[in-house]
């Protein structure tokens, strides 16, 4: 069976650094087959949208909309109430400073500009990730992307976020999980809407044959 999908978490970073909001124009088409092709039901809040059905997934940020994960594979979801939910945050933070999680959390709107409204900690080389890349002037004036070290913007905070996603690469895992994606959505209802994604080794578009 065919699987298609399309993971573009590192396009925030790049986003961040540069200032390009727009989604890659080489990607467009198939972000709209995924959207259309998922429908479902659909979740947001004033960071992110979040589709669910049967047909596969997608999320997107709403500030940044480069910042895409989509795939026709079917995941399930599952409302965690605000204990359990910290727990996920704390674990996955635990993870993070152990150098088995990278962590994306966004806690208000207006990410891009502030960086006390979220915490972004990528560790460079996991399994399923290449390396975070920065710009910096060359030797010729010119704009140059290098090999980044471990990247670290904002803080952790106590309160819950409205979106966060942690890719995790193994020890003790993250609610249950110890290798592969999670994201996590507090809804405009108040709830917290945790979705489990598989390990996936595609950081572009790609077809599947599973």
């Amino acid at each position: 069976m065919n699987h298609f999908e399309v993971n573009l978490a590192r396009q925030m970073v790049r986003a961040l650094d540069d200032g390009e909001r727009g989604a890659p124009r080489e990607y467009t088409l198939a972000m709209e087959y995924l959207k259309e092709r998922v429908q479902g039901m659909r979740f947001e809040n004033a960071v992110a949208q979040l589709a669910l059905s049967p047909h596969g997934f997608y999320y997107q940020l709403s500030d940044l909309p480069a910042s895409f994960h989509g795939s026709t594979r079917p995941v399930g979801g599952e409302f965690l109430d605000d204990e359990a939910a910290r727990d996920v945050m704390w674990e996955a933070i635990g993870a993070y400073r152990s150098r088995e999680a990278q962590v994306c959390a966004i806690y208000r709107p207006g990410y891009a500009e502030d960086e006390d409204a979220l915490f972004l900690g990528y560790r460079p080389g996991s399994p399923w990730d290449a390396p975070i890349q920065t710009r910096e002037l060359g030797e010729d004036g010119t704009l140059q992307w290098l090999a980044h070290l471990p990247l670290e913007r904002g803080y952790f905070r106590l309160e819950l976020p409205l979106f966060v996603r942690i890719d995790v690469t193994g020890g003790v895992g993250v609610a249950g999980v110890r290798e592969g994606t999670l994201v996590m959505l507090r809804t405009e209802d108040g709830e917290n809407l945790l979705v489990r994604l598989p390990r996936s080794a595609l950081p572009t578009t790609t077809a599947l044959k599973v």
